[in-house]
């Protein structure tokens, strides 16, 4: 169950840097980069990653069927120069961890790619299966969101970690509203966080309290040995309060947030004098 779209025509990078989240206009043959799609209140619908090739530019996730992100792509075609092919049937696109390749890049062959290197040393290969798929553990170690669990109109990009997706100042696109007031009017009050347990695991989905009070959600889960890790995204307050996460039924025994990233296109904070 992945994606790869193979979108054509003179307008095709250029639609998608006006309806997505990314800078893509840019985008230089042999490059790649994550962008998201996203709802009025800037709530996360799709994430893919988009790679111009030397005679086409495709989108590719390995975590989500393709079918509803064509149909969501093409209601935005009034009389832009585009066409969607939807290759998902025929292709089938792998998380791995890898050291080599340079982030932002691709690797072709026959004008079409094989290897998207994305961030954190991810790279999403399309074709065979390769002999080390990156794990449900390492993935949550890493951080990197997944359709359905991080990626939901649940959360904002701020909350799931992928805020470097978002370029507020390359024009208007669906969500920016939000997602600027977000950021001027602080309004983002959840992180992403690595919370580690023994014993019996908890269930995605599940309630984290502090105390008496709801303090986040657990999205991810993945068992380790006798052990097990998951990915939650947590309430600030419950985070600096320096109370303890609990649940109905699993023993967590830390609770690590993630370094908060910002979105492109911001001047950077002054530094405190």
């Amino acid at each position: 169950m992945s994606t790869l779209l193979r979108l054509t025509g003179r307008d095709a990078l250029g639609l998608l840097h006006r309806i997505t989240t990314q800078h893509l206009r840019d985008l230089a043959p042999g490059h790649c980069a994550t962008t998201l799609f996203c709802d009025f209140r800037g709530r996360v619908l799709h994430r893919v990653a988009v790679a111009r090739t030397s005679d086409a530019i495709y989108l590719a996730r390995p975590d989500a069927p393709g079918d509803e992100l064509a149909a969501a792509i093409d209601r935005q075609i009034f009389r832009d120069d585009v066409r969607i092919e939807n290759l998902s049937a025929a292709a089938t696109v792998h998380a791995t961890r890898t050291t080599t390749g340079t982030a932002g890049t691709t690797v072709e062959h026959d004008a079409a790619p094989t290897a998207l290197h994305l961030a954190n040393a991810i790279t999403w290969r399309i074709g065979d299966a390769p002999a080390a798929s990156l794990t449900e553990a390492e993935r949550i170690h890493l951080g990197a969101p997944r359709h359905g669990h991080e990626i939901s109109d649940t959360f904002n990009p701020y909350e799931i970690n992928v805020a470097t997706d978002v370029h507020l100042d390359k024009g208007c696109f669906t969500g920016q509203e939000a997602l600027l007031r977000m950021q001027t009017y602080g309004g983002v009050r959840r992180r992403l966080t690595l919370l580690e347990g023994t014993g019996a695991s908890p269930n995605s989905g599940d309630t984290l309290r502090r105390g008496d009070a709801d303090a986040g959600v657990i999205t991810s889960v993945a068992t380790e040995g006798d052990a097990w890790v998951a990915l939650a995204v947590v309430r600030h307050d419950a985070l600096e309060s320096g109370e303890p996460l609990t649940t109905d039924a699993a023993n967590i025994t830390r609770a690590t947030p993630f370094p908060e990233s910002r979105p492109l296109g911001l001047p950077e904070p002054r530094a405190a004098t």
